[in-house]
């Protein structure tokens, strides 16, 4: 990475942190509304955070992905739903410059702000081939910041593989049935598409994608687009779990200094929470730093255009599993101490706790099978799953 492109991060992440309290203020009426309030996404806008990752040609600032990580992780300290959805828009941002030309051209032809919303679940569509394309018909789940979007991105199995097709908001119809414990505020409503063409050019084989052989890569030749999409792209889900569990250690610090100055506070009380705090601190440290150092390795690798072997990709697999872990045992561990008075609603902390669970229960990010996969390639067995 250029020392430029560390400068620029560090300004970009400088206009996030301005923003956390506003996002901490407005928590409450993100979960309540269960969507990205209107303030928020314009200030996402006007601050051009969403751009940092998008194409230069398309009016974005070409920044290497880690930007997209950093700031989201930034952002949910104030609030996990508004970090989510910013690493979701973002992301899609980068993820559209994968597809031919011409779908680039459309899905940024009305403007250089576009918001979309995206599954990678193909179970619920189909797509029948047809002249020039496809007609898809189908429902997806768990589309994050789809009240703001304009396009949905959805994945089924065809003829060409898995496909990821992109879909103008005027193809299909929400259905509001994101009632959740977690994640409240992120607005992940199904979507429903009915026989829809699709023409052939918003069609991306999500093999060329995992092995980081996009169409859009004869255009963007550059090293964000030389990376295997699964390598990368579920640190996108993480690094809004390293912010929310900021958030929730400092919630909780403010509990213990509270108990630790009550005059009938017990000294094994005080020593119990302050034990519990650090360990719980060296577990986020422990996942921001694996992230960052995966990350870079990626980057690297794809500024020096080489390709990871297998084990290298699955140890990333396992790493995104193992930063959501960590971030979910520090949450839970403080969270255990806290008390009674954490569950009230005016309570931040109840609200990181439920977070923080909401986005490990993430497929991509489920630890079990990711750590035996990894396993299995040092014992030189076949991993069950695949790199997606």
């Amino acid at each position: 990475m250029q020392d430029t492109d560390h400068a620029e991060i560090a300004k970009q992440l400088d206009i996030a942190r301005e923003l956390v309290p506003r996002l901490e203020e407005r928590s409450a009426a993100t979960e309540a509304a269960r969507q990205i309030p209107e303030e928020t996404v314009r200030d996402y806008l006007s601050s051009g955070l969403l751009r940092v990752s998008q194409p230069e040609s398309y009016g974005g600032q070409g920044l290497p992905y880690s930007a997209v990580l950093e700031i989201a992780r930034e952002l949910a300290r104030g609030c996990a739903s508004a970090g989510w959805c910013y690493a979701i828009w973002a992301s899609h941002n980068w993820f559209v410059g994968m597809y031919p030309k011409e779908a680039q051209d459309e899905y940024w032809s009305d403007s250089q702000d576009t918001l979309s919303a995206t599954s990678f679940d193909p179970s619920g569509g189909q797509a029948v081939p047809a002249e020039g394309g496809y007609r898809l018909t189908g429902r997806w789940s768990f589309l994050s910041g789809s009240d703001h979007a304009t396009w949905a991105i959805v994945s089924v199995f065809g003829d060409q593989g898995m496909m990821s097709m992109m879909v103008p908001s005027s193809d299909y119809t929400l259905d509001d049935t994101w009632f959740v414990s977690g994640l409240r505020g992120s607005g992940s409503k199904d979507v429903i598409v009915e026989d829809v063409f699709v023409p052939a050019h918003r069609v991306l084989p999500m093999a060329t994608a995992l092995a980081g052989q996009t169409p859009g890569r004869v255009v963007l030749d550059v090293p964000n687009y030389r990376i295997p999409l699964m390598s990368i792209f579920p640190f996108t889900l993480a690094a809004p779990a390293i912010g929310a569990a900021r958030g929730a250690l400092e919630a909780f610090e403010r509990i213990a200094k509270r108990r630790a100055e009550n005059p009938m506070a017990s000294p094994a009380q005080v020593g119990a929470n302050a034990q519990r705090l650090g360990l719980a601190w060296a577990e986020v440290e422990a996942a921001e730093r694996t992230l960052r150092t995966r990350v870079a390795e990626i980057l690297d690798r794809a500024e020096r255009n080489e390709e990871a072997d297998p084990e290298t990709r699955w140890a990333c697999r396992r790493d995104h599993a193992l930063v959501a872990k960590l971030c979910r045992d520090a949450v839970n561990r403080v969270f255990d101490a806290a008390g009674g008075h954490a569950l009230y609603d005016s309570e931040p902390l109840q609200r990181f706790h439920r977070d923080v669970h909401a986005i490990t229960h993430h497929v991509a990010l489920a630890g079990d099978g990711l750590f035996a996969d990894y396993g299995r390639t040092r014992i030189g067995a076949a991993p069950e799953g695949f790199l997606f």
